[in-house]
């Protein structure tokens, strides 16, 4: 017997064959003996048809796609596409793909206003998100750094004064206009003569819209020194240099209102240095209803030009120094307290000689002389008929109460010039 038979198949396959297994083209044959004895032949023709296999390997950052025959792939893993050949075999396309992951990294900043900021070697200073991308995958350097930037306009003060303040305050406050972003935080640093008299500075207090300064403390009566004092205001908004946007005040500390007086209703005086802490002036301006009074003696006497309510003080200049700080204003009260009868039992006038005062008495009495502010400087003891008494003190305005034998009391006012 001759037996023939044909196979094809592709070289992906192969065929089981009287007990072989073939995989290449040709012709294979198997002999053996019929029950006759006679050789019996198979013969196998086999036609292998080629089948491919295309396989390669990547590496990418998984921020980016690797296109594998149309198709977009950022993972690890192994790919494969299959295609058929015009003898109808499988061609067999393979990746070997590695994508190494992107690091992440990413930065919140605010910067001031016209300032820079430099992110991964460039430099931003406008309102944005940036980013900077590093893809090396051939060595494992795949990373996205992004930087979110936000400008902060300067908290920036373009006025400030202080209400107004008398050295026996306790405290004063210190106002202000700013533009720019809101401040979070205040700072005052007062300058070197404010501090040796007992200022202190004020760093990183809460902000708020009028400042309330502490005035240092004496004990005894003891009062800050009137003066002219520094301090810088800045406003801190917590991304920009407070000190680009500060502002240098200069305020005045005022004497004490209580260092001007009034008596009755025309006189307002300057109490001496005995009683206004020390001090020693040589030069004065009166103010009323802040109009300046052209008089610049220690005193004013005016029956035409004051009258209650009206708002009186005093610009001071002390001995040695070339410039004037104010008092704390009085107002002007009724001080019809003071009566004298209708004949009255002493007149007086003023003396050529600008320490003594002519009085003429209707009866003889003791007398006792006070300054504008109550205190007695004098006394002594007033005969009958006219006479001089000698007034040991500084110009100014002074009373002299006498009280005659009978009992009869009256009150005069006088002026030293």
């Amino acid at each position: 017997y001759y037996k023939e038979e044909s196979a094809t198949i592709c070289s992906t396959s192969q065929v089981e064959w009287r007990n072989q297994i073939l995989t290449k083209t040709g012709i294979y044959a198997d002999t053996l003996k019929s029950e006759y004895g006679c050789d019996s032949i198979f013969c196998m023709k086999l036609t292998v048809n080629p089948a491919y296999l295309d396989e390669k390997s990547a590496v990418i950052c998984d921020m980016n796609d690797y296109n594998f025959r149309g198709t977009r792939l950022n993972k690890t893993g192994q790919y494969y596409d299959t295609i058929s050949t015009m003898l109808g075999c499988d061609s067999v396309f393979k990746l070997n793909l590695l994508a190494h992951p992107t690091f992440r990294d990413t930065t919140w900043a605010k910067i001031c206003l016209g300032d820079n900021y430099s992110f991964r070697g460039k430099l931003y200073n406008i309102d944005g998100n940036y980013s900077d991308t590093v893809c090396d995958p051939n060595n494992a350097d795949c990373a996205i750094y992004t930087l979110m930037l936000t400008t902060v306009a300067r908290s920036t003060i373009f006025s400030a004064s202080v209400d107004e303040a008398c050295a026996d305050d306790k405290s004063f406050n210190i106002t202000y206009n700013y533009m720019g972003a809101v401040p979070i935080r205040y700072n005052l640093y007062f300058d070197e003569t404010a501090q040796r008299l007992g200022f202190r500075n004020v760093v990183g207090a809460a902000f708020v819209d009028s400042i309330v300064v502490a005035m240092p403390q004496f004990a005894n009566g003891v009062y800050l020194r009137p003066d002219i004092y520094n301090v810088r205001l800045e406003l801190d908004n917590g991304t920009c240099n407070p000190s680009e946007g500060a502002y240098n005040l200069a305020f005045m500390i005022a004497y004490p209102s209580w260092v001007i007086e009034q008596n009755w209703n025309d006189v307002v005086a300057v109490l001496n240095s005995k009683y206004n802490g020390g001090y020693e002036f040589d030069d004065y301006a009166w103010y009323i209803n802040d109009n300046i009074w052209m008089d610049s003696t220690s005193y004013i006497y005016s029956p035409q030009y004051l009258h209650q309510g009206d708002k009186v003080y005093a610009a001071l200049q002390r001995k040695g120094e070339n410039y004037k700080i104010n008092t704390c204003p009085i107002i002007i009260t009724d001080r019809t307290d003071l009566i004298i009868a209708d004949e009255p039992y002493l007149t007086i006038s003023r003396n050529i000689n600008s320490r003594k005062i002519d009085v003429n008495s209707r009866q003889q009495g003791a007398y006792n002389m006070y300054d504008m502010t109550g205190r007695q400087i004098q006394s002594g003891i007033i005969e009958t008929g006219a006479q001089t008494i000698t007034v040991n003190q500084n110009e100014g305005s002074y009373i002299i109460h006498f009280v005659a034998e009978d009992g009869h009391t009256e009150s005069h006012k006088f002026i030293i010039r």
